[in-house]
């Protein structure tokens, strides 16, 4: 079909000249401001190679850094040998943290990627790809432990956030500590697996508008069975896991707001599916907002300065032209950034900096 799926992509990466150090920190600078108009803070980067940390680490040590970086490693070879030898990083003003390692399980839903226990209801001959060997993931969780970095594992599919878990309940044993290790987007969780997740004390590192993306035709794909652990955001709630939201950008927009408005409503902008689909799932506006803020925060180990606004908290602060808690949910579109504080300082206003 000409379509390169996960790992088969990398036939035409390893060929595209990468952008050098110049052309990396233009990049990064226009990110900065894009965020930040949106009513960012900080960010947790998934997957950065050694070079770009590099540059990470100039801009924060030069104050120039406009919002938070918490970023986490790229499984490349020479990225981890230069990173497990340094150790985590973590700057005295907390502008940039790198203390992480992102794994890859499985792919996505959508190009039947995602590693599934099951065939594919609407393509039976295939349950996704496993991108990653077994083998390889313990020993980097491994090598992670014992240089106390934490991992973060993409996991879609249920077979791929179950591998996960094992691998994880392997290499932390029957006493986890306070590792902190996340899946990234665990949108299909199989119901017996859901509790594991505050039992390990994984955290379950989920971004909203994946439902309201996928949800026409998730069933499709899964068929009703497996939807009981779809986007089960109030499930693993319940069963004591921390959920910390995110965008998935570049994949999603960026902005936190549809993340508010899909995990509140589950529907479209247009409110379909009426009342919501799966609408058991749905947040209420305080839960959500935890997602987007001591979620983040305590993901990153940084809860008792960062996430809520208090006397000796560090100073980051977003202003919205309306509280998402005290609105209708599907009012939530209508609200938009009026000031982004950053340390203290103005990152972005409405009327211009």
């Amino acid at each position: 079909t000409g379509i390169l799926i996960d790992n088969a992509a990398d036939l035409v990466r390893s060929i595209i000249p990468p952008p050098g150090p110049a052309e990396t920190e233009r990049r990064i600078r226009l990110a900065m401001d894009h965020c930040v108009a949106r009513g960012l803070t900080a960010i947790h980067e998934m997957g950065a190679r050694w070079d770009r940390v590099e540059i990470y680490r100039r801009l924060a040590a030069a104050g120039e850094l406009e919002l938070r970086v918490v970023c986490f490693l790229e499984d490349d070879p020479a990225t981890l040998a230069t990173g497990f030898a340094e150790g985590p990083f973590v700057g005295d003003d907390r502008m940039l943290t790198v203390r992480g390692i992102k794994l890859y399980a499985d792919g996505a839903l959508g190009s039947r990627g995602a590693l599934l226990l099951e065939p594919y209801s609407d393509e039976p001959g295939t349950r996704g790809l496993q991108v990653t060997s077994r083998d390889h993931l313990v020993d980097v969780c491994r090598r992670a432990r014992e240089t106390g970095f934490q991992v973060a594992s993409h996991a879609i599919g249920d077979a791929a956030n179950r591998l996960m878990l094992d691998v994880y309940a392997e290499v932390l044993g029957r006493d986890p500590g306070d590792h902190r290790w996340r899946v990234e987007h665990a949108q299909i969780v199989a119901p017996d697996d859901l509790a594991r997740f505050g039992q390990l004390g994984v955290i379950a590192s989920m971004q909203p508008v994946h439902c309201t993306s996928d949800m026409d035709w998730a069933d499709e794909r899964l068929g009703e069975d497996r939807l009981i652990g779809a986007y089960a955001w109030q499930s693993l709630l319940d069963l004591g896991a921390v959920l910390s939201f995110g965008s998935d950008a570049p994949v999603e927009a960026v902005d936190p707001i549809p993340g508010l408005f899909a995990a509140c409503t589950r529907t479209h902008a247009d409110g379909t599916p009426p009342g919501g689909w799966r609408p058991e799932e749905r947040l209420d506006g305080r839960e959500a907002l935890r997602g987007f803020t001591t979620g983040p925060a305590y993901a990153a180990f940084l809860e008792d300065e960062l996430g809520v606004l208090a006397p000796g908290r560090l100073a980051d602060v977003t202003v919205l032209t309306a509280d998402p808690t005290g609105i209708a949910p599907e009012s939530l579109l209508d609200v938009s950034p009026w000031l982004t504080l950053v340390a203290g300082r103005i990152a972005w206003s409405a009327g211009g900096r």
